[in-house]
Parts: structure tokens; sequence; C-alpha cells
């Protein structure tokens, strides 16, 4: 995905850019997905029945409502094309004026409401020093089917969509997967990716009943530390949640932008 904008930092063009690369590798994991480079949008668009991997991305700068709108409803157009539900993905900071003050409530007119408030993040972190707390062993994992229903629940999806919306054994082969167990139960797992010459972290999730304990954090540095010994490669990007947000402030990273996903208000 190609966007610049001259009033945009070049971290923030890095972190949209890395954002929409990483939505284009999942999507085109499966048989009919739809990956589009427009003007003002970048459709990844996985069509299948977890909403996580069906995103549009508005791409284009808007400094005024009707403006904005205009590239929202073109959005909205095409995924209603779309045989399964999804998400549409906003950066915040490219939205001044009346956009940026109007584009909750023009989406929301569009059957679209605030899903999960994000923050672009990047750090050169390595080496990490890696800990687990007692009790928790962490591992290198392939197993994509834990993954994707950790995340599923995590997420408050029900289990059954990750079941059906699982990426293919060649992702998990060239990813760096990591899974943090108590046993054999799996609590904790994170995942990087090469994108861009960078090293990309996603699908971070922690069970419900384990959070606030150390965790997620462990499981994180092992991952980025698994995927820099492996590629060395030392600039790592994510897209964080407001929850997730402290765990990485701590790992190193730092703030670049701001992003919202949107989701169908039926969902």
């Amino acid at each position: 995905m190609e966007m610049k904008t001259e009033h945009i930092s070049e971290e923030l063009y890095e972190s949209i850019n890395l954002f929409g690369l990483a939505w284009q590798a999942f999507a085109e994991e499966f048989e009919g997905a739809e990956v589009k480079k427009l003007d003002n949008l970048f459709v990844t668009w996985a069509d299948t029945e977890l909403p996580f991997y069906n995103t549009i991305f508005l791409t284009g700068a808007a400094n005024d409502a009707s403006s904005f709108r205009l590239l929202a409803e073109e959005a909205v157009a095409i995924a209603n094309r779309k045989k399964m539900p999804g998400l549409l993905t906003v950066c915040n900071d490219l939205l001044t004026g009346s956009a940026k003050e109007e584009a909750d409530t023009i989406l929301a007119e569009l059957g679209y409401t605030v899903r999960i408030p994000m923050m672009g993040m990047v750090a050169e972190p390595f080496p990490l020093a890696l800990t687990a707390p007692t009790g928790l062993r962490i591992e290198r994992s392939y197993d994509g089917d834990t993954v994707t229903e950790m995340n599923t629940v995590a997420y408050h999806m029900p289990a059954e969509l990750g079941r059906s919306s699982v990426l293919t054994p060649g992702f998990w082969k060239n990813a760096y997967t990591s899974i943090g167990y108590e046993e054999d139960r799996p609590l904790c797992t994170a995942t990087v990716t090469v994108l861009g010459g960078v090293l990309y972290l996603s699908l971070v999730a922690t069970a419900e009943g384990a959070r606030r304990k150390g965790y997620g954090e462990a499981v994180v540095r092992h991952a980025l530390q698994t995927a820099y010994a492996a590629t060395g490669l030392t600039r790592t990007i994510l897209h964080a949640t407001e929850d997730g947000k402290p765990v990485y402030t701590r790992i190193g990273y730092r703030d670049v932008g701001k992003f919202t996903w949107y989701m169908q208000d039926h969902q």
C-alpha cells in the first residue's frame, strides 16, 4: 500500500502502510479475498466469517466533513457488496477540521460505530531481556488454531468464528509465534511477522483470567526476541489497543499515531 500526505510524519506514514500490509497478508490467506488499492482506500477483505480479517482502510486525508463523508460512503458501498461483515479502519491523524470532529457521527449514520481505538507504535528495543512469571512456560508455536481462537475470544467474538477462519499452515511456518502455557493450558500468545523490512507484532491475546500477571508482556518479549534473533531486524511496529498499550510502553514502544476500528452496528 502506498500513501503519502505532506502534513504527516515519516513514522506515521510508515505505521499506516504497515497496518495495511499486515492485513493484506492476512486477507491473502483466504480464497476469494479482495485486495485492492484505490485512490483513498485500501481494501483487504478476506470475506471470511471472522470480521477481524475483513477490513477497508480509509487512507485519504480529509479536512472537512463533506470530504470525509464521500470517502466513508465509498468504503461502506464496497463493504455492503461483501458476503461477510467487517471493519473500517481510520487513521485519526489524517483527519483535521470538521472531518475529525464529525467522523464518528458520519460513520454511525452509515451503520458503523467505534469498536476499538488503537495507537500505532514503534520501537527498536533489541536485544530484549526474557522473563516469565513462575509457572508460565513459553514456547515457539505453529498452532494457528489455538492462536486464532485465543484472539477471537479476547476480542469478545464467538469462538466458532475463529475456528472457521484460521490462516494457512504456511503463514504460521513463516511467522514467529509464541504461546505461554500453564501446564498444558494456553494462556497468552503473540505473533511477529516480517513486513517491509520491519518486525510487525500482532495477534496478541491473553486469557481473561490470566491478565495483569505479566503473562502478556512475557510472551510478547519472547516472540519479538525470537524474530530478532532469526532475522537481525531491529525495528518493530504494532497497533495497540488501550488495554495492551502499557505493556508495549514498558518494552520500549512509543506512540506515532491514532487509529480507530469501526464495525457494523448489528455485529
